[in-house]
């Protein structure tokens, strides 16, 4: 290899025809000798031999490529398109000449542009509509930028993906409506579940109501009962002492008769107490007249004159 750059140094010397040329930063000279590329990169200035050399700039930093209109088939079967993914990707600059001689100096497309169009076919064959216009597609950029990367790593590249942006997939019209249509009767569902749960919430709280009033009506009643049979109670009890109070009084008056009658009775058992008794109640009736003559109308007393 030094004899080879000896002869060619004194090959440009001898014809004068060199080149020079200074690589700019960023990019990495690959230099060709007799259409064969060398070995090392080069990343100053340098001389060539035009005819027989040649020096490509490489870019190594990043760059972003993108790849438009991807056909994809659903896991339904509804075709749709990708309209845009873009990808920004960078070499090694001491992988560059390597990569470049196993897969030209469009290695970007072979590695990394038509990988990219192909994994995208394969995650619309893997996913519903749904899943890729919604709950998945968050996840599409991660999905796309880790497979390109993987793949790079075991071919040993040294490309480096930096980011993949997914532009929203492209879906048939018929279909954008039916999945409006059928947003719509989601959307009125949710509203009827929100509305029969409102209404359901507002009859439990109603019945909450309704049982707290009973239960504080029926403590209320219970209340009043306990009241109003207490007071029944001391009514009965009030009744029940004066009930007895008429019955020990009327016992009383009637062991008072009854002793008075033994008592009459006794005293009737005396010698000469009726005779007493007789007179006295005579002699309360006895009138006493004074001269020759009696009243016409005491005929007892006329017959005893006469």
């Amino acid at each position: 290899m030094r004899i080879i750059k000896i002869v060619w140094l004194f090959a440009c010397i001898a014809t004068a025809t060199c080149f020079m040329t200074t690589i700019p930063s960023g990019y990495v000279g690959v230099h060709s000798y007799l259409n064969q590329i060398q070995a090392d990169p080069i990343l100053s200035t340098t001389l060539y031999l035009p005819g027989i050399s040649s020096i490509k700039l490489v870019k190594f930093v990043q760059d972003a490529d993108s790849v438009a209109n991807i056909k994809c088939v659903t896991k339904e079967g509804v075709d749709t398109i990708v309209p845009y993914i873009e990808i920004a990707n960078e070499i090694n600059p001491n992988s560059v000449v390597n990569t470049i001689r196993q897969y030209g100096f469009n290695y970007d497309t072979v590695l990394v542009v038509d990988p990219l169009a192909q994994k995208m076919r394969e995650l619309c064959a893997e996913r519903t509509v749904d899943e890729l216009t919604q709950s998945g597609f968050h996840e599409l950029d991660d999905l796309l930028k880790n497979d390109i990367q993987e793949q790079n790593d075991l071919l040993n590249t040294g490309i480096q993906i930096n980011y993949v942006r997914l532009h929203q997939l492209t879906i048939p019209q018929e279909l954008k409506n039916k999945k409006l249509l059928l947003a719509e009767e989601k959307a009125n569902k949710i509203l009827a579940e929100e509305k029969n749960k409102r209404i359901k919430t507002e009859k439990e709280a109603e019945l909450f109501i309704a049982q707290q009033d009973g239960e504080i009506k029926l403590e209320q009643v219970n209340k009043q009962n306990k009241i109003l049979i207490l007071n029944t109670e001391t009514k009965v009890q009030e009744q029940k002492l004066h009930n007895q109070m008429i019955i020990d009084t009327a016992m009383a008056n009637s062991e008072k008769v009854k002793l008075e009658a033994v008592a009459m009775t006794s005293m009737y058992s005396i010698p000469g107490f009726i005779e007493i008794e007789v007179a006295k109640a005579i002699s309360s009736n006895q009138k006493i007249y004074y001269g020759e003559l009696l009243p016409k109308n005491y005929p007892l007393l006329q017959t005893a004159n006469n």
